[in-house]
């Protein structure tokens, strides 16, 4: 026993107690009264220094004659020759292959079960890794019906979000960028200030700044300090270029259309630039639906490119709306029924002679006292007849400013809410508009059916090499699928 080698080699195993089995072979060549150590061993007393937990086991190896002999053969020999009374003294499920085998199974069992936890772990690290490489891949498309439910799948997936986002119920959106009614709302502010600020070639003159032009002025200079105010001047100049057949102290009503026409000539300018900002805005929640409705880097373009035929004829529809607008506007004879328009000319009227009055009295001084001369106080008559409007020319002048001042004020807001709904609200966010083109219907009526199949495919087909890396991502999930099954099954083993 002393020149065995295992037993050396056996003590330097880390692990002996729970991975080591003993196995004596060949104990048909044990000599009767000799070798008594190997019936020591399959004894295998705990208080032996060769003690193993898992035991040691007995076999009888096939002698020479016996290589062509069948299994059956061999098993039936070894149990014939361990049914000898010299091995009855020892555990018979310690001698033999067959308990040897089962006692490995045992313990090969035992081990994996303790390594199950571990196992499952590692396979579902594989697993995730694998599942994440084919949803990069995008949903499978090998043919026309995968295809159209993919596309389907997208479209309406995009305008659930699109309608959120134009409904303003942001709740089920991920993103500020996405939140279009706000973003647009904000453009169409820039627009209503930048027309605010800009719509003006000549800004008109206010009461405040007709009393400050006389400050100063004797009634024989009222004329020439009017003049001196821009608007006035101008409105003054262009009467006089556009003289016709009306009489002294009439204007000709081509005035106020050309007037009008240089007064607003930055408003195609200002609501061209608003436009492009809208479209920029639509433009950017476009590509931030697209981005979160087809994850599907490859069929996202395709899916975007199919559809700019829609948006650039929508968006030619609405630089032709605005155009109708401009020329509403600025060409057309200027007209409207709304009731500001009278109030607000009067009351540019009334407020001039009201401030105007208010500083000719202040300037006029204190009241005379009785007993001394009294000069009569200026009365609103007093100025229109006597100072401000007796001249026909000068009165011609604040005519034509108060009107083309009053409906300034309709027009520009006009404008601006037609603009917003006729311009932006019917064509670029209407049914047909970009957030609202592409949806379940507009696929069906495009891509549905044997007529449309070679257009569904050139769109959404999958190139051939995702689809040969699919296939082999596929087969490694099913085999880790497969390895999990077998793996939780064996813990009730």
């Amino acid at each position: 026993m002393e020149r065995q080698e295992n037993f050396p080699l056996l003590e330097k195993l880390p692990d002996r107690v729970t991975r080591v089995i003993g196995v004596i072979n060949k104990c048909d060549t044990k000599q009767k009264k000799s070798h008594e150590w190997v019936f020591d061993l399959i004894r295998n007393d705990p208080k032996s220094k060769h003690y193993l937990r898992e035991g040691w086991y007995g076999l009888r190896n096939r002698q020479a004659s016996e290589l062509e002999i069948s299994d059956e053969e061999r098993d039936k020999n070894e149990k014939s020759f361990f049914s000898g009374q010299e091995w009855a003294s020892l555990d018979p499920n310690k001698l033999g292959r067959h308990h040897l085998k089962k006692a490995l199974i045992q313990m090969r069992n035992r081990h994996v079960k303790q390594s199950i936890p571990g196992i499952l772990g590692a396979i579902q690290v594989k697993l995730d890794e694998c599942n994440q490489k084919i949803d990069r891949l995008g949903e499978p498309r090998t043919d026309n019906q995968a295809q159209f439910t993919l596309v389907n799948r997208v479209a309406a997936r995009y305008s659930a979000m699109a309608e959120g986002a134009l409904n303003g119920h942001y709740e089920i959106l991920s993103d500020e960028k996405l939140f279009a009614r706000k973003l647009i709302r904000d453009d169409l502010e820039a627009f209503q200030e930048a027309m605010a600020t800009g719509g003006l070639k000549v800004p008109f003159s206010t009461s405040d700044m007709d009393t400050e032009l006389l400050v100063g002025a004797t009634p024989d200079q009222y004329d020439e300090r009017f003049m001196s105010s821009p608007i006035y001047a101008w409105i003054s100049s262009a009467i006089k270029d556009y003289r016709g057949k009306e009489e002294i102290g009439e204007v000709n009503p081509e005035v106020k259309d050309q007037l009008w026409k240089k007064q607003t000539a930055s408003w195609q300018g200002i609501a061209s630039q608003a436009l492009d900002n809208v479209e920029k805005t639509i433009d950017s929640v476009n590509a931030v639906l697209f981005q979160e409705a087809c994850p599907d880097g490859r069929l996202r373009p395709r899916l975007q490119i199919w559809l700019q035929d829609g948006f650039r004829k929508i968006s030619a529809q609405a630089r032709v709306e605005l155009q109708h607008l401009i020329e509403n506007e600025l060409h057309a004879h200027l007209f409207t029924l709304h009731p500001q328009k009278k109030a607000k000319q009067n009351d540019f009227h009334s407020s001039r002679v009201s401030r105007l009055t208010e500083r000719l009295n202040a300037l006029n001084g204190p009241q005379a006292q009785p007993g001394e001369t009294k000069v009569k106080p200026f009365t609103s008559e007093n100025i229109v007849s006597s100072h401000i409007y007796q001249t026909p020319a000068l009165v011609g002048v604040f005519n034509t400013h108060d009107s083309l001042a009053a409906y300034y004020d309709v027009a520009l807001c006009r404008f601006i809410d037609n603009f917003a709904l006729q311009v932006v609200e019917r064509h670029l966010l209407g049914p047909s508009g970009p957030l609202r083109l592409f949806n379940p219907q507009y696929v069906a009526e495009k891509l549905y059916g044997p007529k449309n199949a070679k257009a569904l495919s050139d769109l959404a087909d999958e190139d051939p090499e995702t689809a040969q890396e699919r296939a082999k991502l596929e087969a490694q999930r099913a085999s880790l699928e497969d390895g999990k099954i077998r793996v939780q099954n064996f813990k009730v083993l």
